[in-house]
């Protein structure tokens, strides 16, 4: 009886450190998960209905990446945390789906204006500097945004040169031809039109880019519309 009951508390030894050797691992996977994250409060809910996780995931790690080069070595966050300012969400393009919000993180003093976007055709590239369909940093520019004055920021751009980052659209005229709406430097829009030797409606085509614009949450009256021909299809002809 001595030796089953001394068998009995080596088993239920063995149990208790294996318990304890898989609380531990599974502590250190959740701690790994949420390392080199800024836990956002609220992103979710700031993001379109449906959009995927690894879209939150891509913001979260981005903002915390974005940190580590805008801090000094000696200030480096182990955990920071973040809160949502500002959501401007825009207009759907197609199966493209893109917002931007504005992310304060308290503990270290800096905000940074978010640009999102995503579709079900591309993966999304945190931080992926040529890619529309992704997570982009702007620096804030415009002085009512600021709240932490004085802190370093070298990401992509500033706040008003997102618009240089964002995709362009493409669509038909009734009579089948392309026009192509880009955004430009002197905050500029093209509207790029097949259209040979064609004659072209430039203010119908003008009040669609400005219909555009609006979806992105700009003020139309701040940009101007050029026409330019393109002679690309016709010369296949």
């Amino acid at each position: 009886m001595k030796d089953l009951s001394k068998r009995n508390k080596i088993i239920i030894l063995a149990l208790a450190a294996g318990l304890v050797i898989v609380i531990m691992a599974i502590a250190a996977v959740i701690n790994n998960t949420t390392a080199n994250k800024v836990k956002i409060s609220g992103l979710r809910e700031a993001l379109p209905e449906g959009a995927p996780v690894k879209l939150i995931d891509s913001i979260e790690s981005g903002a915390y990446a974005q940190l580590t080069l805008d801090l000094d070595s000696d200030k480096q966050p182990t955990s920071v945390s973040g809160a949502i300012r500002s959501v401007f969400p825009f207009a759907d393009l197609d199966d493209t789906h893109s917002g931007s919000f504005i992310l304060d993180m308290e503990s270290v003093k800096h905000s940074y204006l978010v640009y999102y976007s995503y579709g079900g055709d591309t993966e999304i590239a945190s931080g992926a500097m040529g890619e529309y369909r992704g997570v982009l940093f702007f620096c804030l520019s415009n002085a009512e945004d600021i709240i932490y004055s004085g802190s370093t920021c070298s990401s992509l751009g500033s706040q008003d040169e997102l618009y240089l980052s964002l995709p362009a659209y493409e669509y038909k005229l009734e009579d089948g031809r392309n026009v192509r709406l880009s955004f430009a430097p002197g905050k500029e829009v093209f509207a790029t039109v097949d259209h040979c030797n064609a004659t072209v409606e430039k203010e119908s085509i003008i009040a669609k880019a400005k219909e555009w614009v609006s979806g992105y949450g700009f003020e139309p009256t701040d940009f101007k519309y050029e026409v330019p021909i393109s002679y690309e299809n016709c010369l296949m002809k």
